[in-house]
């Protein structure tokens, strides 16, 4: 009798993003990916993903090379939409406010990822939140940029 394999259904499955989160620190970050992703735990629940590879950095937690990601959740309208897109204008420098538009962000996570090999830079540090609880703040700015990002 032939044994059932270890990865029956493996075609069902759905794959995440990164699990390592920025930690404190400066960085020079090379995007490799951006999408929406659902969340694990809460049916309905979205985050914006970025998945990063380090480039620099003086953080003790990571090295050249290494992958990272910065997520975060879409149903606080009230500080994702800012933090997004303090990351958008960080991907050319020339863009302005009016540029980071609907149109521009659903570019950013289609198929053909143009943002994908551009540099940011990311300031991370850590925060305690009025519920007690850690939490990594994240500023970005211009590193390199391209023409062919959709803003």
């Amino acid at each position: 009798m032939k044994m059932a394999s270890f990865f029956t259904g493996i075609e069902k499955a759905k794959t995440y993003g990164a699990s390592q989160y920025l930690t404190p620190g400066n960085y020079t970050l090379q995007v490799s990916n951006i999408s929406v992703i659902d969340s694990q735990r809460t049916p309905g629940r979205n985050f914006f993903l970025v998945e990063f590879s380090v480039v620099e950095t003086d953080s003790p937690d990571y090295k050249a090379g290494s992958t990272v990601s910065w997520m975060v959740d879409l149903t606080r309208e009230d500080t994702a939409h800012p933090n997004i897109k303090g990351f958008a204008l960080a991907l050319l420098p020339d863009v302005t406010d009016e540029d980071i538009t609907s149109g521009a962000m659903d570019a950013l996570i289609e198929k053909d990822q143009p943002a994908r090999g551009l540099n940011v830079k990311a300031k991370a540090w850590n925060i305690v939140t009025r519920a007690g609880n850690d939490f990594t703040k994240v500023t970005w700015s211009a590193s390199n940029g391209a023409t062919d990002v959709p803003f």
